[in-house]
C-alpha cells in the first residue's frame, strides 16, 4: 500500500490518479441510456422520447412476420403407427 501513495506522492502521481478513475469509469456497466435515435435518424434526449423508442423498437422487432411455406396435408392413417 505504501508503493501506491509513494507513486501518487511522486512527480508522476497526477497523472496516475488520472488514468485510474479513467480506468474505473471505462469498467462501469451503462445503467441508463440518455439518448437514442430514431427509424429516420434524429437523435432523442428525453426519457419519455427515448422510453417509447424502444418500445416501438421492440414492438417491430418482436412483431415481424417471416415468410414461410404452408405445411402439406399429409394421409391420415387407421389404428397404430406401424415401427
Amino acid at each position: 500500500m505504501n508503493v501506491l501513495y509513494e507513486k501518487l506522492d511522486g512527480p508522476e502521481g497526477e497523472k496516475f490518479a488520472i488514468l485510474a478513475k479513467a480506468r474505473h469509469r471505462a469498467s462501469l456497466h451503462i445503467r441508463v441510456v440518455k439518448t437514442v435515435k430514431r427509424a429516420d435518424g434524429r437523435v432523442l434526449r428525453k426519457p419519455i422520447e427515448v422510453r417509447e423508442r424502444w418500445e416501438e423498437y421492440f414492438k417491430e422487432l418482436l412483431n415481424e412476420e417471416f415468410p414461410r411455406r404452408e405445411a402439406e396435408e399429409e394421409q391420415s392413417m387407421e389404428g397404430p403407427i406401424p415401427p
